[in-house]
């Protein structure tokens, strides 16, 4: 089910977090609040609009991903509260997405980690998100980049690979 949500961006995004034994080991909040530059996760959560719920004995908060990050988490969240969830927007048929990272070697630290959704509406790009991350961090979106996208044609053999 993973692999079909959303055109497969987090089943690309978590099979490039670090060694298979990283990846056995990690849990999402854990490479959201870490930043790490194996932190391949935020890239991809940050372009599908996720939200992040924070639990404490006080009560629970929900706060976007883009809010969290740009303030940093480690700054943002108070000690006694941790991530309990993050949830994800419906997503239609027409969003199309790609994530890609690039870094030297297989074995590298990733350079840049570049997430990209578009919903669609036939060969119109209705709205356009882009995120960066590893040599960003925390992981940021491109709002500028994406809003140039906004309202274009695409042809998707000139964008997707």
């Amino acid at each position: 089910m993973l692999k079909a949500f959303a055109g497969g961006i987090l089943s690309k995004a978590a099979s490039n977090i670090g060694s298979v034994l990283t990846q056995n080991i990690v849990t999402i909040g854990g490479n959201v609040y870490s930043l790490f530059p194996w932190s391949n996760l935020p890239p991809a959560l940050l372009v599908l609009d996720a939200s992040v719920e924070l639990i404490s004995l006080e009560g629970r908060r929900t706060v976007s991903l883009h809010e969290l990050l740009s303030s940093n988490p480690h700054k943002y969240m108070e000690s006694y509260e941790i991530i309990s969830s993050i949830t994800l927007p419906k997503t239609s048929k027409d969003l199309k997405t790609s994530y890609k990272v690039f870094n030297l070697t297989e074995n590298d630290y990733d350079i840049v980690i570049v997430a990209v959704s578009l919903e669609m509406d036939s060969n119109v790009c209705k709205k356009a998100r882009i995120s960066l991350g590893a040599a960003v961090t925390p992981s940021a979106l491109l709002y500028e980049a994406a809003q140039l996208l906004d309202k274009r044609s695409i042809r998707e053999s000139s964008f997707w690979y």
